[in-house]
């Protein structure tokens, strides 16, 4: 008579095993042995019968192309049992090891120095998301890169800074050439929506650009009203160049709109209302 512990003649495959167990079977020892040697069927046992994790199965799991999917629906967090395979793909170059950004950046949330390395030497298009889920903020040794690529720098910026960036006022003000939109008035105008108030040094390197078109962004929808008086000074001043006066009378326009907009708010209000409005702009 056959043990417990001796294996029966007739066992049942992985594949068999699995549909036994939905139709709601009980599997035996060796039924669960054999089904954990094999990843696709271990995976199906797990997301069909289980609904959750199968312990037996992980480590040959772990090893499969299943493995990210799994991590997904069921660990749901660092897998560490994973990564060392995730990273032997990254170190032996194998095709699968773009899942090994997935399973950082989007499953475990973790740090890994091999996974920075490849990101900045080969997936650079993956590295505003690296910062944002895995650094958790801002990503110094890979901000020389980042700011070569300006569709990645507006990004970065959007995502992960998300202020002043003096680095990026500097490329938008004095590089020449420029890849992002049509103009870098259009970059001029996408930073000032995540940072509406540059660095301190913004308005010194502003006062340098001879570009009339960027300080009347900078008015409009930076500062929202007049430049500082020196910066006021030279935009009068471009409203005699042939090739600058029409940013500069659109910033005369904006300034007399504005001023007529308030003057009508105030009318509206009471004589006590006035007095209050008056006294918080005396304050600041």
């Amino acid at each position: 008579m056959e043990t417990t512990d001796t294996r029966p003649k007739r066992v049942c495959s992985p594949k068999y095993a699995v549909q036994k167990a939905r139709r709601g079977k009980k599997l035996n020892r060796w039924e669960i042995e054999d089904l954990a040697k094999d990843p696709e069927q271990s995976f199906l046992y797990a997301t069909k019968v289980l609904k959750g994790r199968f312990p037996e199965g992980e480590p040959i799991i772990a090893a499969s192309k299943f493995a990210l999917e799994y991590a997904k629906d069921f660990v749901g967090g660092r897998w560490e049992e994973c990564e060392r395979y995730l990273i032997a793909d990254i170190e032996a170059g194998h095709r699968s090891r773009r899942m090994a950004l997935d399973y950082f950046i989007h499953i475990a949330g973790v740090r890994h120095p091999k996974v920075e390395k490849w990101i900045l030497t080969s997936e650079l298009g993956k590295v505003v998301e690296y910062a944002e889920h895995c650094v958790k903020g801002r990503w110094k040794e890979a901000e020389p890169r980042i700011l070569a690529r300006d569709h990645l720098a507006h990004d970065y910026h959007r995502k992960v800074i998300k202020g002043s960036w003096p680095e990026l006022e500097h490329k938008i003000l004095f590089q020449k050439k420029l890849q992002w939109h049509e103009d870098r008035k259009d970059m001029l105008q996408d930073y000032l929506k995540v940072a509406p108030e540059p660095g301190p040094g913004f308005e010194a390197m502003l006062q340098k650009s001879n570009r009339a078109s960027l300080l009347l962004i900078y008015a409009v929808r930076g500062l929202r009203g007049r430049l500082p008086p020196v910066l006021h000074q030279k935009m009068l001043m471009f409203s005699f160049d042939p090739k600058r006066q029409r940013s500069a009378k659109r910033y005369i326009k904006f300034l007399e709109h504005r001023e007529s907009g308030i003057l009508r708010y105030l009318a509206g209000l009471t004589e006590e209302e006035r007095m209050e409005v008056m006294e918080k702009a005396r304050t600041k």
